[in-house]
């Protein structure tokens, strides 16, 4: 009966862009048991992706919880536990969370060897199906924000700098957790030696201060981040939306995207990006500058 709850939110969880796709020997419905109790995934499992007041999700669980303040309840230890979406607009909004980037990450705080164990058991298991076509990308790739010549032209949609100064005061820093999880298996990062490199905006920044998985920061503190993550070398990574959620500072050696590409037999189709670097065979003197 628990599997079958299981299933019933792997399946939602699924619908969702990114996906959260099934597999052979059940190691999806295992991790998923080490985040949501049965009673939390069976409600998880009716929610919507487009964020709703526990009053309108209450309406469709009445048959699992005897009041919408029993629901609000279940909802914050859902959130507690990396496991949902949360908004503040004029009161708590609630929404079904991505697996990446979403619940996943959420356990930056929570991550231990049995999740972490049920994770690695997960990637590796043989899925059920191939991904679906078509699905959106979830993150991008923004260029560093300076070229080898004078007076860079660089859109401000693609200037991280200006995504931190349109944030307000809703900035939050993150520990990226695919580089906490490379040093539980005893893994030293090859860029930095900083865990809070990730940063959220708005609701994203609200959602992790709230659920304990970021801090709050202010636009200089934000940007004296920055600078470090350029200096560092990391590929700063937003979310693939208009106003960025979301911007990750990644490294080759420790994130999951990365390495993904790494293994891609087009690397450059799966990376999006607004832009594609070429050889001007005219001006180029062959100085080296843009390898470094």
């Amino acid at each position: 009966m628990q599997e079958n709850v299981y299933r019933r939110l792997q399946q939602a969880l699924d619908r969702h862009p990114v996906g959260f796709a099934a597999t052979e020997n059940g190691a999806d419905l295992r991790f998923l048991a080490l985040i949501y109790t049965p009673e939390q995934a069976e409600i998880v499992a009716r929610m919507d992706w487009h964020y709703e007041s526990a009053g309108e999700i209450y309406r469709r669980v009445t048959n699992l919880v005897d009041s919408e303040e029993s629901l609000s309840r279940i909802l914050h230890e859902v959130l507690s536990n990396g496991g949902i979406g949360y908004r503040r607009r004029d009161g708590e909004l609630w929404a079904i969370a991505p697996f990446v980037v979403g619940f996943y990450e959420y356990q930056v705080k929570r991550i231990n060897p049995e999740l972490l164990a049920a994770l690695r058991e997960y990637w590796a298991s043989a899925k059920t199906g191939p991904p679906e076509p078509g699905r959106p990308g979830q993150m991008r790739v923004v260029p560093i924000g300076e070229t080898v010549k004078p007076d860079p032209k660089i859109a401000r949609f693609e200037d991280v700098a200006a995504m931190i100064d349109g944030a307000g005061e809703s900035i939050a820093i993150l520990e990226c957790i695919c580089r906490k999880v490379k040093g539980m298996s005893g893994h030293t990062c090859e860029r930095t030696s900083r865990n809070e490199s990730c940063m959220a905006f708005r609701d994203w920044a609200e959602h992790s201060i709230t659920q304990g998985s970021g801090r709050r920061i202010s636009r200089e503190e934000a940007h004296a981040a920055l600078a470090m993550s350029r200096a560092e070398g990391l590929v700063l990574m937003p979310s693939n939306s208009i106003e960025a959620e979301f911007v990750c500072s990644c490294c080759p050696d420790c994130c999951g995207v990365l390495a993904g590409l790494r293994y891609s037999e087009s690397p450059a189709e799966d990376a999006l990006g607004n832009y594609l670097a070429i050889i001007d065979e005219v001006s180029c003197t062959a100085c080296g500058s843009c390898v470094e």
